[in-house]
């Protein structure tokens, strides 16, 4: 099943496909941005020489000119948008007002999300779990988490590994996006005042 819409030929080019076969596209390059969402399945993303698994309800965002290939072993279901990097100023626009905060804040509230379940569930360093979570530094990961968050992620995985001891009901521990936006917005009304 493939399904595509086009919009070439203008300077805010758009072009959106619906794939659901075994997917390989060789190494290549183009002008354009691309979001590919993996709806189901999985894939290996090579961008400048990285390789990464693109698996269910992830995505990969992949620049203008950067070098990058697909291969899946088994048939996905994915979508892809490629779009003229015109748009993305729209596209970062549309998030600072639905959300009310800019997508980079956006990106970092995810990373610390990931980084709230690796510091109660692993005994990785701040160092590797900084860096697993997107961090380019394991300096950015404690400045990003403590100012989302408010706390240390040291001191967030000693406070959260008292409470998983107390409870010792993992099942119930919840680890809900929503709430550290809360807690970061939250947390910067404390400090504009």
């Amino acid at each position: 099943m493939k399904a595509q819409r086009t919009n070439w030929g203008t300077e805010d080019t758009f072009k959106y496909e619906i794939c659901k076969e075994k997917y390989y596209i060789p190494i290549h390059f183009h002008q354009f941005a691309e979001l590919v969402l993996m709806l189901d399945g999985e894939m290996k993303v090579t961008v400048n020489g990285r390789t990464e698994m693109l698996r269910t309800g992830q995505f990969t965002f992949v620049f203008p000119y950067q070098a990058h290939s697909f291969q899946a072993e088994r048939e996905v279901f994915l979508v892809i948008y490629t779009f003229s990097p015109s748009l993305l100023t729209d596209f970062f626009r549309c998030f600072k007002i639905s959300l009310g905060l800019n997508f980079c804040t956006l990106l970092a509230c995810i990373r610390v999300e990931y980084a709230k379940t690796l510091l109660t569930k692993t005994a990785k360093s701040m160092l590797e779990i900084g860096l697993e979570s997107g961090f380019g530094s394991e300096r950015s990961f404690h400045r990003q988490f403590k100012n989302i968050t408010g706390t240390t992620p040291g001191e967030y995985r000693t406070q959260r590994s008292v409470q998983v001891t107390m409870h010792r009901d993992d099942e119930h521990e919840q680890y809900l996006f929503p709430d550290t936006l809360d807690v970061y917005r939250e947390t910067r009304k404390k400090q504009q005042a």
